[in-house]
């Protein structure tokens, strides 16, 4: 709720990394990958950070503390202007210059598809699939990117169903055959499956 978030962000007792935390505790995703981050963006960054673009991010740009190089601009999309306006106060204050932009990637705009360094498409292809089997595939056939790092879960929300060599074969499927481009590397956390793809 906002008002357990403000006491979060506006508590001057708290430092910024114990505000982090308790922010990114708030969401299942960002809590799973918490005691990952610094391993996640060892693997992702292949060359030196300039600029990432995170579509449907929550509030996974904040993560970026845990990472040992920052990029010099964020770029984040999501479709609440809480969520855009924490990332954008947490990032001002780890020192990144940023920008968040209020768009439905069911219903994108050209924003997202100038080019990007590194564009995190985390755990987004299973959600989107369910309103629209195409709609992430042909999110990811027109976005223009160095590198695309695409999550996604291994188990089912209760954590009962392995879900992660289904879509391990369907997503390296599309990228590789239908798409053309090279995985240039794959890795793991408990319950979530990453993939680096290069153009």
């Amino acid at each position: 709720e906002d008002k357990y978030i403000d006491k979060i962000l506006f508590n001057e007792d708290l430092t910024l990394e114990e505000k982090i935390i308790q922010l990114l505790m708030l969401s299942r995703s960002t809590a799973e990958r918490l005691n990952f981050y610094k391993e996640i963006y060892n693997n992702i960054f292949i060359e030196e950070p300039d600029n990432i673009l995170d579509l449907a991010s929550g509030l996974n740009p904040i993560s970026i503390y845990f990472s040992e190089k920052k990029p010099k601009k964020y770029y984040y999309v999501d479709i609440s202007e809480k969520i855009l306006d924490i990332n954008y106060k947490i990032l001002k204050e780890i020192g990144i210059d940023n920008e968040g932009w209020l768009i439905d990637l069911l219903d994108p705009d050209k924003r997202i598809f100038k080019h990007y360094q590194y564009i995190f498409f985390w755990k987004i292809f299973p959600l989107l699939e369910k309103y629209d089997y195409y709609a992430p595939r042909n999110l990811i056939a027109n976005l223009d990117f160095d590198y695309l790092i695409i999550s996604f879960p291994q188990k089912s929300i209760g954590k009962k169903r392995n879900l992660g060599l289904a879509w391990r074969y369907k997503i390296k499927r599309f990228v590789t055959y239908k798409l053309k481009y090279n995985i240039v590397k794959e890795f793991d956390i408990p319950y979530e499956y990453f993939i680096i793809v290069k153009k």
